[in-house]
Formats: C-alpha cells, structure tokens, sequence
C-alpha cells in the first residue's frame, strides 16, 4: 500500500475501486469531522475500518506497472516552472499558528490564476501548482492522478516551487448551459500532453516499466456497524 501525508489512494485488490471509494470517502469524513492531526489520520482510519466495516486485509507484493519520475535532459538542466524554493515552511506554520492565537485573521491562500501556494500543492483542471514540495511528494501526487505507483528518481534534493499546465488525455464535457465558476477555465484541447509538459515545463519525464508494489488486499467487509 502507497500512503503517504499527501493521502493518495492505495492500491486495493478484491473489491470494486467505487466502492473502496466510497468506503474510504465516509470514514475520512468521520474523521476530519472529529478533528484528528494530519499525522494520526491514517492508524485512527484503520481503526474505523476494522471496527465499523468488519474489514480483513492483508499485505502482498505483485508485479504491477510503475513510473520513474527522471530529469528530461543529459546535463540536468531543469525547466524554467521548476525552481528550488526559499520559502521556509516550517517557519511560516509556526509563525501563522503564532499569530491565530493572538487573534490576528487568517492569511489568505493564493488562489489566483498564475500563482502557486507558498507551501503544499493544489491541481486543476490541466493544471499542478505547488510551493516548496519535496519531489518525491510530487511523483506521489504524479501517481494519483495516473493510477499507478510513481517513484522520484531525480536525485534532485530539497524543496521547489511547480508550476504544470497540460491537456487532460480526456477532457471533461461540460453539459450546455453551465458556466464554470470564476476564475476557472477549461484546459486548451490545443495544449501539450502531461508527458510533453513535464518535459517542456519542468525538464522532467516520466519513465513507464514494471515492478514489485506493495498492495492492500481486501479479504472481507460487511456493512458498517450502527453505533
């Protein structure tokens, strides 16, 4: 199972994937409702599933496709939306936390057409921008949205800021008559694939192969426990 703080799904065997959604959509609303921290979310989830749904699983390696994220170009040069960042998250946590206690309002997040959060990541359609990511964090982000395992080989240390424009494979179809809300626009159909952008944009590729993953198995589930 591939989880990490950035909560992509794992990789199920045994159950329909829509329902596994569905499953794993109620119980992370449970517990975000309960307030649980960032880092104690996923044991208190596998709790949730073993008590509520009867869930039995166990741990397996399979051969399975995979990705190696890898710099596009022989003498390393980066793209011109890849730049290591200076922005010192840890601080800014720290000094926002210092400031909601004292009562000061929040700091606004950029969300902005061209501007990048200064520390984590968002996506759009068509569009990735992060601030001061590890790559690794976004390789995994990477495998979300391909439904495989993507693994940084870069070699590149540190944290950087991202920016990624690119034209889905299918672009969503928008029913007539509905305006999308403002500030958001539908990717060029004209636009480079996710392959070409990564190259173009951050001078990186991906690398398509297979190899051992660490998958969940659902054995059993019955339906959730009433309290």
């Amino acid at each position: 199972m591939w989880w990490n703080d950035y909560w992509p799904m794992p990789m199920f065997f045994g159950l329909p994937i829509m329902l596994v959604i569905m499953i794993f959509c109620l119980v992370m609303m449970f517990v975000m409702m309960r307030g649980m921290r960032h880092r104690s979310r996923n044991g208190y989830a596998a709790e949730i599933l073993k008590e509520r749904f009867a869930l039995v699983t166990h741990n397996e390696t399979r051969e399975l496709p995979l990705s190696y994220l890898v710099l596009a170009r022989e003498d390393g040069k980066l793209g011109e939306r890849l730049r290591p960042s200076t922005v010192d998250c840890r601080a800014l946590m720290a000094e926002r936390a210092k400031a909601a206690k004292e009562g000061a309002p929040p700091t606004p997040m950029p969300f902005k057409p061209g501007e990048i959060p200064q520390c984590g990541m968002r996506g759009g359609l068509g569009q990735i921008a992060a601030g001061s990511i590890a790559l690794a964090n976004f390789a995994q982000m990477l495998g979300s949205m391909l439904n495989r395992p993507v693994y940084d080989r870069t070699n590149l240390t540190g944290n950087f800021d991202i920016q990624l424009d690119y034209t889905p494979d299918q672009m969503p179809q928008i029913p007539a008559g509905v305006t999308l809300p403002p500030g958001v626009t539908l990717p060029s159909p004209d636009g480079p694939s996710l392959n070409t952008a990564l190259r173009e944009q951050l001078g990186l590729k991906l690398e398509a192969t297979r190899g051992p993953v660490e998958v969940l198995v659902i054995d059993s589930v019955e339906p959730p426990m009433p309290d």
